[in-house]
C-alpha cells in the first residue's frame, strides 16, 4: 500500500520530492496522502465512493509513526560533517521515482505492484494460500491474452482481479492492436472490468489502471459469487479471465468457494458466445467432492 501511494503522489504534477522534509507539523505522509488524493481527483476517478474506498486503503501513509519519522539510517552528508535525516517516506519515493515508476507508465504488461505484494507476502511467511491469494504471474496472462485470441472490440471481465494482472495484460494487447485514438479511449472507458474482494487488492488494482492512464475503469469491490449472473449478463462481456481463489472450500458449508464454482458462476455471467480461460489446480477438474463433479459434468455436456 506504501509503494502505491508513493507511485499515485509521483504523478501527481504539483508535488515534489522536495517537499518531504520531516516536519512533525504536516508530515511526509500527509503530504504524500495530499497529493495522491489531488492525482485521483485529477485524473477524475469514477465513482465517488470507489475513491473513498481507495482512500481509506492509504491512510497507513500519514498514520504509521515509523514511516514518518527521520530516520539516522537514511542521513546523507549536505556538507562537511552536515547531515540530512530522511524519513522513510521520503527514502523510498526517490528510489521508486528513479527506479520504478517509469516502467509501470510505459504501459508494460508487468504488474509491477503485483510483483511488490507477491515479495512482501513472501518475506512475510505468507504466500497467500492461507488466505486465497494467488497472484498470476506475467507470462500467464501475456499467455491467456493470445489464447483467448483477444480483439479491441472484446469486452474483458475479470471477478477475482487481484491486483489486475489480467486486466493490465489485456488492455495491453488491444490497446496496441487498436486503430485509433479514439479506438483506445473506449477499450479504457468501456472495455475493462474488474470484481475484488479485498479492499487492499482493490486499492492496488485501482492504482494500476490510475498509473497506465486509467482511472476510470469499470472495478468494484465486492463478492464475485454474491453478484447475479444474469445481471452481469446485461454487461455483454465477452472474454472472461480468471485465476480463482485458491480453494477455500473445506467443508459443507464453504463447498460454493471450489475453484470450479467460481468459473461456473463466471461462465454464467458471460455474454452469448463468450470466451473464457481459466488457471486452475489438476484436482478442480478431477473434480475434489459430490458438487464439483456434477459441475464438472455438465461442462463436459455443455461442449457436446
Amino acid at each position: 500500500m506504501v509503494v502505491s501511494a508513493l507511485m499515485l503522489a509521483l504523478s501527481e504534477e504539483s508535488f515534489s520530492i522536495d517537499q518531504l522534509t520531516g516536519d512533525t507539523l504536516k508530515t511526509d505522509g500527509q503530504k504524500i496522502y495530499d497529493a495522491l488524493s489531488t492525482h485521483m481527483e485529477r485524473v477524475q476517478v469514477q465513482p465517488q465512493v470507489k475513491k473513498d474506498k481507495v482512500l481509506n486503503q492509504f491512510t497507513i501513509i500519514k498514520d504509521r509513526t515509523l514511516l514518518n519519522q527521520k530516520d539516522e539510517r537514511l542521513k546523507v552528508e549536505v556538507s562537511k560533517n552536515n547531515y540530512l535525516e530522511k524519513t522513510p517516506l521520503k527514502y523510498f519515493a526517490e528510489y521508486i521515482q528513479k527506479n520504478i515508476l517509469s516502467s509501470v507508465k510505459a504501459n508494460t504488461t508487468e504488474d509491477v505492484l503485483g510483483r511488490f505484494y507477491g515479495e512482501f507476502m513472501r518475506y512475510g511467511n505468507n504466500d497467500g494460500q492461507t488466505l486465497g491469494v494467488i497472484l498470476t504471474p506475467k507470462h500467464i496472462t501475456e499467455l491467456f491474452s493470445d489464447l483467448i485470441e483477444l480483439k479491441p472490440s472484446d469486452k474483458i471481465f475479470d471477478p477475482c482481479c487481484g491486483t489486475g494482472g489480467f486486466l493490465i495484460a489485456g488492455m495491453h494487447k488491444m490497446l496496441n492492436d487498436a486503430k485509433t485514438k479514439a479506438e483506445k479511449g473506449k477499450i479504457k472507458k468501456d472495455h475493462i472490468h474488474g470484481i475484488e474482494l479485498r479492499e487492499n487488492m482493490f486499492a492496488i488494482a485501482t492504482t494500476n489502471m490510475i498509473l497506465r492512464g486509467d482511472g476510470k475503469s469499470n472495478l468494484i469491490q465486492d463478492d464475485f459469487l454474491k453478484q447475479n449472473a444474469e445481471e452481469l449478463r446485461k454487461n455483454n462481456y465477452t472474454v472472461g479471465f480468471i485465476n480463482p481463489p485458491y480453494s477455500q472450500a473445506k467443508g459443507k458449508d464453504t463447498a460454493h468457494l471450489s475453484e470450479i464454482n467460481f468459473i461456473k458462476h463466471l461462465l454464467d455471467s458471460l455474454a452469448e458466445n463468450g470466451r473464457c480461460v481459466a488457471i486452475i489446480p489438476q484436482s478442480t477438474m478431477v473434480g475434489k467432492t459430490k458438487e464439483d463433479k456434477s459441475i464438472k459434468n455438465k461442462f463436459f455436456k455443455a461442449t457436446h
